[in-house]
């Protein structure tokens, strides 16, 4: 398993993002295949592959206030069966995306 932490941050308020990460739902927008396994409302959510997934991972998000009230820090920690470069190329993906996603409503191609 390869381990990978990314950070960015999000012109959202927390407890709106929390809201999007813990709607199954909205993940597929910028993550597959996960299942929540732990939380604490508006600061923490846990997940892991669902059984079958081509990929195998387990992963954490951690949501702070930014400082000088510029939004939401989201800090997310992910362990993963591929390549190290590759994983953290990806997060840096699916984060961008998220972000795209909560502060615009869509992906921008």
């Amino acid at each position: 398993m390869v381990h990978v932490t990314k950070s960015i941050t999000v012109s959202c308020p927390r407890q709106q993002l929390f809201q999007a990460w813990r709607h199954l739902e909205n993940l597929p927008r910028f993550m597959e295949h996960a299942e929540i396994t732990d939380e604490q409302p508006n600061e923490f959510l846990a997940w892991r592959s669902r059984d079958g997934s081509d990929v195998q991972n387990l992963g954490s998000v951690r949501l702070r206030d930014a400082p000088a009230d510029r939004g939401t820090e989201i800090e997310v920690d992910l362990q993963c069966e591929t390549t190290g470069g590759k994983m953290a190329a990806c997060l840096a993906d699916d984060l961008r995306r998220m972000k795209q996603v909560i502060e615009t409503g869509e992906v921008t191609r």
